[in-house]
């Protein structure tokens, strides 16, 4: 076994108990625990140890791991159970029937798996992305690999509604966000500006993932900007916003670029009619003037990305 997965082990067996001890003493150190939860998933590759893996797969998921996001996850599950007259522990989180009927689907079409599938020759000749080196496609192991980055993923969903049950917490998930776009945004705007980067893809390992991934940071902090009463909050919000939108230009995703699109009509349909202020429509008028710029400026790049084929 080599050095790196042997250290991870110990923090995961040594680190959770010391964790939970210290959430339990002090509860700065749990909310400290919930940021770099959140901030941590923006950097999986680098904070992630795969103890089975597939590096070859040309696919996002290539294995089966375990990050410090769960090291987290688990110091805060925990934490919350010995603070339960603080926290409400929700032990059927929303979603639950739905995420449990798409993993039965999941295992079910894995039953039915026959075999691995043998690679098509075509496949080889064409060379894709380089030359494959594998003659299977193994659809009797991959499915095992989505099902843990699932269950991954539903236990920091399930840590972060019991964390926001004290509705104070709130402002450290936005805390954790605004550090996330600062950072991830901050390391695209280097790649393209410094690096010369086409498509920039920041901390994520495609540039469509990155778009996805500030997307979704884009939905909270606009939204939260249109409703928020602070002045300095809400410029803060809608200031973090603009860095998400000049990130998705700048990775070139046409998906992301509409989804950002549909995101902010619907914001401000749902949110902005019913929070009119004075403030709201400044923002608003600053911001349509700066993503004018953005795409005027970016104007060539963006329409030959959306003429060139998939």
């Amino acid at each position: 076994m080599e050095l790196k997965y042997i250290i991870f082990t110990l923090v995961v067996i040594l680190g959770v108990p010391v964790g939970v001890f210290l959430t339990r003493i002090s509860i700065r150190f749990m909310h400290f625990t919930f940021v770099s939860m959140v901030v941590s998933l923006c950097e999986s590759d680098m904070l992630e140890v795969m103890y089975i893996s597939r590096p070859f797969y040309r696919t996002i998921t290539r294995g089966i791991g375990f990050s410090l996001a769960e090291i987290c996850a688990l110091i805060l599950l925990f934490g919350m159970i010995l603070r339960r007259d603080e926290y409400k522990i929700r032990w059927i989180p929303p979603m639950f029937l739905v995420n449990a009927f798409y993993i039965l689907i999941i295992v079910i079409s894995w039953l039915m798996v026959k075999g691995d599938v043998l690679v098509p020759p075509k496949y080889f000749q064409l060379g894709l992305w380089g030359p494959l080196t594998t003659d299977y496609f193994e659809v009797t192991l991959y499915p095992l690999f989505e099902l843990s980055k699932i269950f991954r993923g539903l236990l920091i969903f399930w840590v972060v509604v019991s964390y926001l049950s004290v509705k104070s917490n709130f402002r450290f998930l936005l805390l954790s966000f605004l550090i996330l776009v600062a950072y991830v945004g901050g390391t695209a705007l280097y790649q393209r500006y410094f690096q010369g980067m086409h498509r920039v893809g920041s901390t994520m390992s495609h540039p469509n993932l990155l778009a996805t991934f500030m997307v979704m940071c884009f939905s909270i902090l606009f939204g939260y900007g249109l409703k928020e009463k602070d002045l300095k909050i809400k410029g803060i919000c809608f200031g973090s916003s603009a860095l998400c939108i000049l990130t998705i230009v700048m990775t070139l995703s046409r998906g992301g670029m509409a989804t950002v699109v549909i995101v902010c009509c619907m914001l401000l349909f749902f949110l902005y009619f019913r929070n009119r202020s004075m403030s709201n429509n400044i923002f608003a008028v600053i911001g349509v003037f700066c993503a004018l710029v953005i795409f005027v400026k970016s104007m060539d790049t963006l329409m030959s990305r959306f003429s060139a084929k998939a």
